[in-house]
């Protein structure tokens, strides 16, 4: 009877043991997951960072770009920073014509009037590639 005793104690303490190495594992395997979370979490939130960098530059070149087109006002307050879903208030460059002096039996257009220049486009691309078959 000694020997089945002796032999379940051994097995009890093999159990133990394992038991308490498998804790051992998991326990680390959780911190390692728990560090490359965060690790994972810093990365995006540095992407997010350079990201919002980037836009504000682009968002400052596209300004710029349309300050030089005149399409902005060179005085106009534009906000720091730019805010999804807000829209500017149009320029209106209505006032503005454009008339081609070369042509005097045309017209003349306003600026921004998109509602002739879609009337008169298929007429100025025929006009421009002379009736050439278009490839």
């Amino acid at each position: 009877m000694t020997d089945i005793s002796d032999t379940t104690d051994e097995l009890l303490k093999r159990l133990t043991e394992t038991a308490r190495t498998e804790a051992e594992l998991v326990t680390k395997l959780a911190d390692t997951i728990r560090r490359v979370d965060e690790q994972l979490l810093n990365e995006v939130r540095s992407v997010t960072r350079h990201h919002a960098l980037r836009r504000e530059a682009i968002f400052g070149e596209l300004q710029e770009l349309a300050q030089s087109l005149c399409a902005l006002p060179r005085d106009a307050k534009l906000p720091e920073r730019s805010m999804p879903g807000r829209a500017f208030e149009p320029v209106d460059i209505r006032h503005e014509i454009a008339h081609d002096p070369a042509r005097p039996e045309q017209e003349p257009r306003r600026v921004g009037d998109w509602r002739t220049a879609a009337e008169r486009i298929d007429s100025e691309i025929a006009e421009y590639f002379n009736g050439a078959p278009r490839h």
